[in-house]
């Protein structure tokens, strides 16, 4: 069974809860976006971090999403080298990113770099787990640039998981983000089209609950719901057959 929570953003309380008190021994994912939000005391923010950072890896896979690249990898050096973090022109900046803090989450990114995935495959169901998704459109893109087989899974799951997220260059296709195409890191929905015999489950476009998007097959999941619904998704195979169910997190 693979439990799996959507954007955080600095809610320690759901953080603690999550990762250390209720699913004790369970395989739990973060979809990314632990930092940041404006109305969020900084402790808060920082203790968020080093809760998730204090889990076992064994049994807590921590992915990235694109507020912690603003405080640790290629974007995070622009402001490093402009010397000044307010000057942010031609730096891409998150909503919530703060200086006051900057120094905190690089450190403790920096010293935890290993914990921080780009993806997680959950071969038992059949799930790959990211914080944007993966569109059929942008796996197509890899195919044809060489990134990836063509149409192989195997390919682009060993892409995905196999590349730090922290040492890629701004020209890398994981940071592409077009009209109609975006990589896994900045993928909105509007771009987001299911992959065939492929389940993914992932956060960044805020949702008012769980949601399952509108498809018969694969099943895709929504779970960017923390700003209005304590949900997690877990995802288990029973006679078989994958099975997915949405959890209160504070329920029995």
């Amino acid at each position: 069974m693979t439990l799996m929570i959507g954007d955080i953003h600095s809610q320690a309380g759901i953080a603690e809860k999550f990762f250390l008190k209720k699913y004790k021994g369970e395989m739990k994912v973060s979809v990314g976006d632990l930092v940041d939000d404006s109305s969020i005391p900084d402790k808060d923010v920082v203790e968020t971090m080093r809760i998730a950072v204090s889990t076992d890896p064994r049994s807590t896979i921590l992915l990235t999403g694109n507020h912690e690249l603003n405080y640790f990898g290629a974007y995070a050096e622009k402001w490093k080298k402009a010397g000044d973090i307010k000057d942010r022109k031609g730096v891409p900046r998150c909503v919530g990113f703060r200086k006051s803090i900057f120094n905190d989450i690089y450190s403790i990114i920096e010293k935890n770099q290993s914990r921080f995935k780009l993806a997680y495959y959950d071969k038992d169901t059949k799930t790959l787990i990211t914080h944007a998704g993966v569109s059929r459109a942008w796996f197509g893109m890899l195919g044809e640039s060489g990134f990836v087989k063509r149409w192989d899974y195997d390919s682009l799951i060993s892409y995905l998981e196999n590349t730090n997220p922290f040492s890629i260059p701004e020209t890398s296709p994981i940071f592409y983000e077009g009209k109609s195409i975006a990589g896994p890191i900045s993928c909105r929905l509007e771009c987001f089209e299911p992959i065939l015999d492929l389940n993914q489950v992932f956060g960044h476009t805020p949702t008012k609950r769980i949601r399952r998007i509108d498809c018969l097959y694969p099943e895709n999941y929504m779970i960017d719901c923390l700003k209005s619904k304590t949900q997690i998704l877990e995802a288990k195979k029973r006679n078989g057959e994958t099975e997915f169910k949405i959890l209160e997190l504070y329920g029995k």
